[in-house]
């Protein structure tokens, strides 16, 4: 599943993933000739609900 910039297998990851972001952990890394006017963009908060990853429709009943 994806989520703003973030990509795990489930919504604990993307969780995970967000703190360690905004901790600024060191396996996100810097973007060399970023020039912009924060240091690292703050990532957005996370919805009021649980992330649920995309269903896939079968194809047999796409026609």
């Amino acid at each position: 599943m994806m989520w703003w910039n973030f990509v795990g297998r489930n919504h604990d990851e993307i969780v995970t993933y967000r703190q360690l972001w905004q901790a600024r952990d060191e396996r996100f890394g810097a973007v060399t000739g970023y020039q912009g006017t924060l240091a690292r963009l703050p990532a957005p908060p996370l919805p009021a609900t649980r992330l649920l990853p995309r269903q896939v429709p079968n194809r047999k009943d796409a026609g």
